[in-house]
């Protein structure tokens, strides 16, 4: 048996099995620089034959071992490194046509674009420069908004632990106002006694 077959299960190989990269946005570093972050990530997508079901996950190494020839196959294609950054459909500024020639150059992320060389510059064509210099402005206004949006949760975060401690407080306040009602006499109740005894003193007197 092919070393590459173990792991297999029965039927498998009547499965329409693919692996493929897909973009997915990183929240962390997303909220952390104030503008979509894309990473690529290895996914697959598994169809049986005849049915409208389609399984698409991310690639476990379960799933590298079970397919080990899909697998290999597509890790032997030749494609672009893994991506990590703001992918240039998710920047408004561009149409979709200006995407597509970008792409044509390799150009995948805004943080590409950004750091172009002149040479490279040159070989985009009409309003190059300016393209560039917009993906700068870009970046440097995402990273003002980060801030704001981090100190933004940081407000929130705050505001619920203050909630929850407010309502801590009112429940122990609650649970200790019946012991106080047996136990000692409220101010009032003072004041009444003292009231009543400075009465009955003039009395005496």
């Amino acid at each position: 048996m092919d070393n590459r077959d173990m792991g297999r299960e029965p039927g498998d190989e009547k499965l329409f099995v693919e692996f493929f990269m897909k973009a997915v946005e990183h929240k962390a570093r997303s909220l952390e620089q104030g503008r979509p972050v894309h990473v690529e990530r290895e996914y697959i997508k598994i169809i049986v034959p005849g049915s409208k079901d389609t399984f698409i996950a991310p690639v476990r190494e379960r799933d590298k071992m079970r397919f080990a020839r899909h697998y290999q196959a597509f890790k032997n294609k030749d494609r672009t490194a893994e991506i990590e950054g703001t992918l240039l459909e998710s920047w408004p500024a561009l149409s979709v046509t200006r995407v597509a020639d970008l792409k044509a150059m390799h150009i995948f992320t805004v943080e590409q674009l950004a750091a172009l060389p002149d040479n490279a510059i040159q070989k985009i064509g009409l309003g190059a420069r300016e393209l560039v210099a917009q993906a700068k402005a870009y970046l440097e206004n995402a990273k003002d908004s980060a801030v704001a949006q981090q100190l933004a949760v940081a407000l929130e975060k705050r505001d619920q632990r203050i909630a929850e401690l407010e309502k801590l407080v009112e429940k122990m306040v609650e649970a200790k106002a019946p012991l106080k009602r047996r136990g000692r006499k409220t101010v009032e109740e003072m004041d009444e006694v003292v009231c009543v005894q400075a009465e009955q003193d003039g009395e005496l007197v």
